[in-house]
């Protein structure tokens, strides 16, 4: 929690010791401070200890049987296998894997936010705060699968589909719930309206009915996440994270709508149509973040869509007058602070990223 605390404040002094003008002014040009913290958020990935994240280890044991993670029929996707192999040829050394893997990871991200978002500093905070950050540190997989579709969000903007549909091919190699990604061209096409508000709202009722069978088609996809029915996941307990981050999903939604509302309807922009495709996945994020209530397994389908708040943040507060940009952009920061901060003060073990630990403070791997 002290560790959190302190990360979140050295980057955001970081930020503002580089800032040449207000940090609120859309596209300032802060690439410097930038570029200084997602080096640092970079090392910290690149250098952690094996202790640091909940799927460290079993990582770290497939990298450790080199060659034969192919031949033994492991769960693993094998776009990963392969990728974790490759590296094992290169250098025995365990840490390259996490070396590699984060220079790609955060290469992708910086991409990203540079090219999509209108205050890539606010990004990389909030991509810090949201447990964004925590996550990438533990799941490889699927971080590498992000990476691949935020190089893939380009097509399906673009509309080139099949080029989009390869990356999600490629994401797939790395992790098979990239496959829910594949919708994104048809998100796209909606526009933020009470229509669309209506449509949501009546699907996602329909999701609840059709619960039970919806979840079957997914273990159906996906069954290496049938055993999760039995575990944690489908229990209370592990309820809180989901509650809070329904709550947060709903404030930005509130935040990116009523910047886009507040335009002037005749006026038709590539600012206003983007920020439009922004608030109409984020009314996914709403409509998903709803059903993890009852299955909290299904943040891991959340998370592709999620990570755009990345970008809605930042383009929405950017098109508002300038003190209620600051006052939004306050507020939505102070939230994800909070957010991450509760979950570590009442389930410290969660992600296992904090207490956080370099490398060379440990005197030997933890591989079970």
């Amino acid at each position: 929690m002290v560790q959190y605390t302190f990360i979140f404040i050295v980057l955001l002094v970081i930020i503002s010791l580089f800032a040449r003008k207000s940090l609120w002014i859309p596209n300032s040009n802060n690439k410097i401070g930038e570029s200084v913290c997602l080096f640092l958020l970079c090392s910290m990935s690149a250098f952690k200890a094996s202790t640091v994240g909940n799927d460290t280890h079993e990582y770290l044991r497939l990298f450790e049987m080199g060659k034969d993670a192919l031949m033994a029929g492991t769960r693993y996707e094998i776009g990963y296998l392969y990728f974790s192999q490759i590296i094992w040829k290169i250098s025995h050394n365990p840490q390259v894997l996490f070396i590699v893997y984060s220079l790609i990871f955060y290469f992708s991200l910086g991409r990203y936010l540079w090219r999509y978002s209108s205050m890539p500093w606010l990004s990389i905070l909030i991509f810090f705060s949201y447990t964004l950050f925590g996550f990438s540190m533990s799941a490889l997989r699927q971080s590498l699968a992000i990476a691949i579709l935020f190089i893939g969000f380009d097509f399906a903007l673009k509309k080139k589909y099949i080029l989009f549909f390869v990356s999600i091919i490629g994401a797939s190699l790395f992790h098979s719930s990239a496959i829910f990604f594949a919708l994104c061209p048809l998100i796209l096409r909606l526009k933020p309206s009470k229509r669309t508000v209506s449509l949501f709202i009546g699907s996602t009722l329909v999701k609840l009915l059709l619960f039970g069978n919806l979840l079957d088609i997914i273990f159906s996809y996906l069954p290496y996440y049938g055993h999760y029915q039995e575990g944690a996941y489908f229990e209370g307990g592990v309820r809180l994270a989901s509650v809070l981050q329904l709550l947060l999903a709903i404030l930005f939604l509130y935040i990116g709508y009523i910047s886009y509302k507040k335009l002037p309807i005749d006026k038709a922009s590539t600012e206003k149509d983007f920020l439009g495709h922004l608030v109409v996945i984020q009314m996914v994020v709403v409509s998903l973040s709803i059903l993890c209530l009852k299955v909290n397994i299904l943040d891991r389908i959340v998370l592709y869509y999620s990570t755009f708040v990345l970008l809605l943040i930042p383009n929405a507060i950017s098109l508002m007058p300038y003190d209620r940009r600051k006052t939004w952009g306050r507020l939505a920061l102070i939230a994800t602070f909070l957010y991450t901060l509760v979950i570590l003060i009442l389930r410290p073990e969660w992600n296992s990223v904090f207490p956080y630990k370099f490398c060379w403070d440990e005197d030997f791997l933890t591989i079970y």
